[in-house]
């Protein structure tokens, strides 16, 4: 259990958090363990006067439940999880007039396997599947007593992805690691796959060459989906980024491992 109060100019924050994690060993090669972690916070505007009444207070409080599971075979590694998560929160004057309020419920499921192919080659994948169920009213004062509506919405939706990744070395200097993976929303109901490789070369007086490129996708969110903002007949697309990243690194096997590194990076919008 943690405790802690902050306060700054003008502002005053608390928050209490506990935390609990069980586990238990099925067998030798087989563990099971459940983590809990919930909190609450409270964030409080300290008006300059006291007859101020848009002053606003905050409120949050999460809780989150993990149960997981491993298995260890002679060259495969299976996981397994299941996540439970429950947020809500509310923003409020000090005379009680909603400025914004809302839940984010999720459930997620997943499974991931590694197995030694031998060779110096090691195969990732695995899936995963999360329902969010997700409620929001935002709106902000326009006179003392009257307020405007920004948004107002409630939805779920399905969200299933899979990947699959491929590692292969060639002795201690050399390593490929192509993948990709692909997502399915059902808020939008688009598909999208995001491919990537990344590489590692080591170079004699200690350097180390990494490059990686990738595309990389995401969902529009639910506010951005369901928002009154929005026309009725707009669909909003799903949006992503490409990069590009080679960086040089040499580090000095001492005790500090102290490191140098030169890099540079090309990301763009898609």
């Amino acid at each position: 259990l943690l405790v802690d109060r902050l306060s700054d100019e003008g502002l005053n924050f608390g928050f209490a958090d506990l935390q609990a994690k069980l586990r238990y060993d099925l067998s030798d090669g087989q563990s099971a363990s459940l983590t809990f972690i919930t909190g609450t916070s409270t964030l409080r505007e300290i008006p300059d006067d006291p007859d101020d009444d848009n002053a606003f207070i905050g409120k949050n409080t999460s809780a989150i439940l993990i149960a997981n599971w491993r298995a260890a075979f002679r060259k495969a590694v299976l996981t397994a999880g299941i996540l439970g998560a429950a947020n809500t929160f509310r923003n409020h004057t000090i005379v009680r007039i909603d400025l914004e309020q809302g839940t984010n419920d999720q459930v997620a499921a997943r499974a991931d396997v590694s197995i030694d192919a031998g060779r110096g080659t090691q195969i990732e994948t695995g899936v995963l599947l999360e329902h969010v169920d997700e409620f929001q009213r935002k709106q902000r004062l326009s006179t003392q007593t009257t307020t405007l509506l920004l948004n107002d919405y409630r939805g779920h939706a399905l969200r299933e992805g899979a990947y699959a990744r491929v590692t292969v070395r060639r002795g201690k200097r050399f390593a490929i690691s192509p993948g990709a993976r692909v997502d399915h929303a059902g808020l939008t109901n688009q598909t999208t796959a995001s491919p990537w490789v990344q590489t590692e070369l080591t170079l004699p007086r200690g350097f180390v060459m990494r490059a990686a490129a990738g595309v990389y996708q995401q969902f529009a969110d639910f506010e951005e989906v369901l928002g009154p903002s929005l026309e009725a007949n707009e669909t909003m697309r799903a949006w992503g980024s490409r990069y590009a990243k080679l960086v040089f690194e040499r580090c000095q096997n001492n005790k500090r491992q102290a490191c140098r590194v030169l890099g540079i990076t090309y990301h763009t919008l898609i």
